[in-house]
């Protein structure tokens, strides 16, 4: 059974009163868009994805640097977790610059694990952890749990393509292919698969991110290391990110388990000070088409 929570703040909530005060004062046309919110919610998925996106033309405002607008980005995990600990302050970093964050997460990561009980704590620990992060939406799938190989890879890339098509990302981000778990290296494939760069393709950008406590622990060879080549800022955004893994309490460990807060701060000084910044989350790019 596929899972969706919705993590966008309904209106009259803190995190939504900004941007709805922002919209009653631009003009008449965008202050009647309030009333179509919820209506478009209830009936269209893509509801909640169209009326940001008119409040970003509205807004007309660059997200961040001169020239850099806001986004819609997809970012792909084989269990959740993975996307905190692999682009948690990305997502957070984006969302506050305006940007529409999307999770995909292709297994329950329960299965097999849990009693129904704690199946169902986890899944309120996927909503809570996003919600932090300021993820627009948050998908669970229902693939094997550590067992995608028993899946073909083509069913786990029609799937995320159907994500593709409901959302149009332009950006998206996905495992590295070396990583040790094996549903990583499937995720990353699937991802390939679902990005091909048909004519009709709306995705420009393709990362792939480092979990710790799978791509540090592989065999290491040129086909499995890990190396980055571009670097995001998340000094504004690490402790969003480290309270983000504290809302996944069957996940997070004690130090000096790699699925800590103080491994989290760690390997973001690390891979900041590589390119002087305080703190930083690293990708590896895989294709960018201009």
């Amino acid at each position: 059974m596929q899972m969706y929570y919705s993590v966008l703040q309904m209106p009259g909530n803190k995190a939504d009163a900004v941007p709805c005060e922002r919209l009653r004062n631009k003009s008449p046309i965008a202050s009647c868009l309030g009333g179509f919110k919820d209506f478009l919610r209830q009936h269209h998925n893509w509801g909640e994805v169209l009326f940001q996106r008119i409040l970003k033309k509205q807004s007309g405002k660059p997200s961040g640097r001169k020239g850099e607008f806001m986004k819609t980005i997809l970012i792909v995990a084989a269990h959740p977790d993975d996307e905190v600990l692999g682009c948690g302050g990305l997502i957070a970093r984006e969302s506050r610059r305006g940007s529409l964050c999307h999770v995909l997460i292709l297994t329950d990561g329960s299965s097999g694990r849990y009693d129904a009980e704690k199946a169902a704590a986890h899944g309120q620990n996927i909503e809570a952890a996003n919600r932090v992060l300021g993820t627009a939406s948050v998908r669970c799938e229902d693939f094997p749990n550590q067992r995608l190989e028993t899946v073909p890879v083509t069913a786990i890339a029609q799937c995320i393509e159907a994500h593709l098509e409901r959302i149009a990302p332009s950006a998206v981000y996905t495992h590295h292919s070396g990583d040790l778990n094996r549903d990583h290296r499937i995720a990353c494939e699937a991802t390939m698969v679902a990005c091909r760069p048909y004519p009709s393709q709306t995705v420009r950008e393709i990362y792939s991110y480092n979990v710790p406590s799978s791509t540090e622990y592989n065999a290491v060879s040129v086909d499995t290391v890990f190396v980055p080549s571009v670097f995001v800022d998340i000094s504004d955004t690490l402790e969003t990110k480290v309270e983000a893994l504290l809302a996944y309490d069957t996940e997070c460990h004690p130090f000096p388990h790699p699925r800590s807060p103080e491994s989290l701060r760690g390997h973001a000084r690390y891979w900041g000070l590589t390119v002087g910044m305080a703190d930083a989350e690293p990708f590896r790019l895989i294709r960018e088409i201009r």
